[in-house]
């Protein structure tokens, strides 16, 4: 969430002219730097985290939902990334906290399938995103847009954010 007080006092915490591709072309539009592109490891030129090109989408401070081109084919002319003003993950399918999931391997589980998570017993997640980001044999559980500090605070106990489950193919 862009409004995220972790984006603010950063190193890399300002507004910037974010690329844009809407409506068959690169516009560029004022984003906070950090928020889109991950916040620096103090005095550090690297240890990007937290950023929608990290996480693959966020809510922009008028609540439009911002992701990484999922097929990375829009480049500035300088060769930068464009974003798109979109829920992100590669099968854009609507993502729901605690019912969606990205999954590494499309040919494994394609977009749209249903599994069970022994974790969370009797739901059903969809696959709504996948990408060599998430682990081979692992699973993002989508918990929705919030805070980096409400996310730590909920996910402190080590862990609670990566643990061993049995997942079954519903369909």
């Amino acid at each position: 969430m862009e409004s995220d007080p972790a984006f603010q006092g950063c190193d890399n915490c300002y507004e910037a002219w974010i690329p844009i591709w809407e409506n068959g072309t690169i516009k560029y539009d004022k984003h906070n730097n950090a928020f889109v592109y991950g916040i620096l490891s103090p005095g550090t030129t690297s240890g990007w985290n937290w950023g929608v090109l990290q996480e693959g989408t966020g809510v922009t401070l008028d609540n439009r939902y911002i992701s990484l081109d999922p097929d990375r084919a829009h480049k500035t002319e300088d060769n930068r990334m464009a974003f798109l003003y979109q829920e992100g993950g590669a099968c854009v399918i609507h993502q729901e906290a605690w019912l969606t999931v990205a999954a590494h391997d499309p040919s494994i589980l394609p977009c749209g399938s249903k599994v069970m998570i022994d974790e969370y017993p009797g739901k059903i997640f969809t696959v709504t995103d996948t990408g060599s980001d998430v682990g081979s044999r692992q699973l993002d559980v989508f918990v929705g847009p919030m805070y980096k500090s409400d996310f730590e605070a909920m996910f402190a106990v080590p862990g609670s954010t990566h643990f061993s489950s049995k997942v079954r193919k519903v369909w």
